[in-house]
């Protein structure tokens, strides 16, 4: 049997129904199961300690007002995450002025051009590139390449429109490759 990490982590039938009984020993359970894959994709999204620790507290909180309207025990992990993600883009757009876009770059975008970047699979330390993102660019590469959501689940949470999510995620990747091609380029004059 596989354990499971992350998000994937299941409690008992017992804790469950005592958090939604308001047990704080059952929240507690929660709390230490969920914390670390909590503050991981905070901070992916975020890439600030200090925000990440408020993203998860901010989150757990609704996690103790909102459990009680939670059916099942086997979405508990999804729904938290789900509750962090919001909290993060939240927090993100507060903290930060998302540009709007104009009507020429709409028109740059093509559906599949901006997600052929094979040599991003060359790159070993992903974080090390991200660095230059935005925090909102960081947050829309992430939530698209690495937790899966497609653009219009990421303009759903920006409240924005599905071009916002790909043109962001074009200009993450522009970014990205031009830092790559100067460190390559750096490490090529060095070597």
């Amino acid at each position: 049997m596989t354990q499971r990490i992350g998000f994937n982590q299941q409690v008992t039938d017992e804790v469950f129904m005592q958090a939604k009984e308001g047990e704080l020993y059952a929240f507690e359970t929660i709390y230490k199961t969920y914390f670390k894959a909590c503050i991981s994709l905070a901070y992916r999204l975020s890439s600030d300690h200090q925000l990440s620790q408020d993203i998860v507290h901010d989150a757990f909180i609704k996690v103790m007002k909102k459990i009680i309207s939670l059916r099942e025990r086997s979405s508990l992990g999804s729904w938290i995450k789900r509750i962090v993600t919001n909290e993060a883009i939240n927090k993100l757009k507060a903290n930060n002025r998302v540009e709007p876009l104009t009507e020429c770059m709409q028109l740059t975008i093509s559906d599949k051009s901006i997600f052929d970047h094979q040599w991003l699979d060359n790159r070993h330390d992903l974080d090390v590139l991200m660095v230059s993102l935005s925090p909102i660019s960081r947050a829309v590469l992430i939530l698209h390449e690495i937790e899966g959501l497609s653009h219009e689940e990421i303009s759903g949470l920006f409240n924005k429109s599905i071009s916002f999510s790909k043109v962001t995620l074009s200009r993450a990747y522009a970014v990205i490759k031009q830092v790559a091609l100067k460190q390559e380029e750096v490490d090529a004059f060095i070597g």
